[in-house]
């Protein structure tokens, strides 16, 4: 009789659960190499503009001395302004 006379059916009934169910298997590796792909992409790109200017960034000094921060095992000078961030890290190695 339509919709005035199933008010006792819950809608959600009529929707799979999407959460309940395992992602597929290869969309896994998929998203892994995006991820790979894009923090390249940076990088590149980043570096392409490095090779391009005749002068460092002030944010350039400012990570840079972050590195040297950690690889002196001075964390707490090391994240105080910024937290947890990566790009210290991946410079420091």
């Amino acid at each position: 009789m339509g919709f005035w006379t199933d008010w006792s059916k819950s809608p959600a009934a009529d929707y799979p659960d999407g959460l309940a169910n395992d992602p597929p298997a290869d969309a896994l590796p998929r998203r892994g190499w995006t991820l790979v792909s894009l923090v390249l992409l940076c990088l590149v790109l980043r570096g392409i503009d490095m090779l391009r200017c005749d002068f460092p960034w002030t944010d350039s000094v400012f990570y840079l001395q972050l590195s040297e921060r950690l690889a002196q095992d001075d964390y707490g000078a090391a994240f105080r302004h910024l937290g947890l961030n990566v790009y210290p890290v991946i410079l420091m190695v």
